[in-house]
């Protein structure tokens, strides 16, 4: 019991700072202002109904493919 407890404490570790691959089509891109800063913050709504957050637009368009590679 020991050791199972011991694999899966590493296993937690090494699949923690692993990032979560993100792939869709873009239905919707929204700014909103930050809270803390007042800076924009564009959120890209994907149509699998993922919502990712960007600091910056970059050229993204709705009905395009995207990927947080």
């Amino acid at each position: 019991m020991k050791k199972i407890l011991i694999a899966l404490f590493f296993c937690g570790i090494l699949t923690s700072g692993c990032k979560k691959k993100i792939c869709g089509v873009i239905s919707a891109i929204s700014t909103e202002s930050s809270p803390a800063d007042g800076q924009p913050i564009y959120k890209v709504y994907l149509k699998t109904g993922e919502v990712v957050p960007m600091k910056s637009k970059g050229s993204y368009q709705v009905g395009e493919a995207y990927c947080n590679d």
